[in-house]
């Protein structure tokens, strides 16, 4: 672990993190996190909100039946106001393409997240623990499916997120304290990233340092938290995506 990782973790988040300006339109900071079960949404979520003074909610839990879950969903949808930080699977896929939340999904082999499991659950075996996450996983897309119709096997999915983060190891990680401590660095500098386009400032430089640093730990990192940037605004951020489709296509 890097000592810039380091820094990020411990700092004051009252003097770093938390947005300054007095622009009465600036919306308030809503992080939102998913991911497969085991890949760190609670820790890395909890690291956040401590860090940041976000108040914090979990919605990953599924709903008896798809009627009940679809309501869940929408009452999430209708009450999410900020500064707070949400896990929730669903939440990515029915925000509006437009919207000013920072969405990050995290992500692990089904190996790793299994001897996370197991850490949990020291009796659980290997086998056990790989039926579980198989079956979550497995349930997670039958549910999407069945209440919204998502498919997050497509590669539509991941244009609704702005940075996917995860484990690097594929079988067994190396060091699992140093790999947490890379992945809550880079999502506390993507969320001063985040949080200075709302306040209207530019906050790249430590992300980029951190993201050059550990290249390994990023699986997509959207083109508004890397630059060139023509404007750090709210709205800037909210029409990240269709910025994004117009450089692919070759328009910018």
């Amino acid at each position: 672990m890097t000592g810039d990782g380091e820094n990020v973790i411990g700092m004051n988040a009252s003097r770093s993190i938390t947005p300054r300006n007095n622009r009465v339109d600036s919306p308030s900071p809503i992080v939102v996190l998913c991911g497969p079960t085991a890949a760190g949404k609670s820790t890395l979520a909890g690291r956040l909100a401590e860090a940041a003074e976000l108040a914090s909610a979990d919605s990953t839990a599924p709903g008896p039946t798809t009627d009940e879950q679809r309501l869940a969903d929408l009452a999430l949808l209708r009450a999410l106001e900020g500064p707070c930080v949400v896990e929730s699977t669903t939440l990515p896929h029915l925000l509006p393409v437009d919207n000013h939340a920072l969405v990050v999904r995290l992500t692990a082999s089904t190996p790793v997240r299994a001897r996370r499991l197991r850490r949990r659950v020291p009796e659980m075996s290997r086998t056990e623990a790989h039926h579980l996450l198989d079956l979550a996983d497995a349930t997670t897309h039958r549910r999407l499916r069945s209440s919204w119709g998502i498919d997050l096997a497509t590669p539509a999915s991941r244009w609704r997120t702005d940075l996917i983060l995860g484990c690097p190891d594929q079988q067994a990680c190396t060091d699992e304290t140093a790999c947490t401590d890379t992945v809550a660095a880079l999502l506390t500098a993507a969320f001063r990233v985040y949080v200075g386009y709302l306040a209207g400032h530019d906050a790249l430089a430590l992300f980029t340092r951190i993201r050059r640093a550990h290249p390994a730990y990023i699986r997509r990192c959207g083109p508004a938290l890397i630059g060139p940037v023509r404007e750090f605004t709210a709205a800037a951020w909210r029409t990240r995506t269709h910025t994004e489709l117009e450089r692919r296509a070759g328009l910018l």
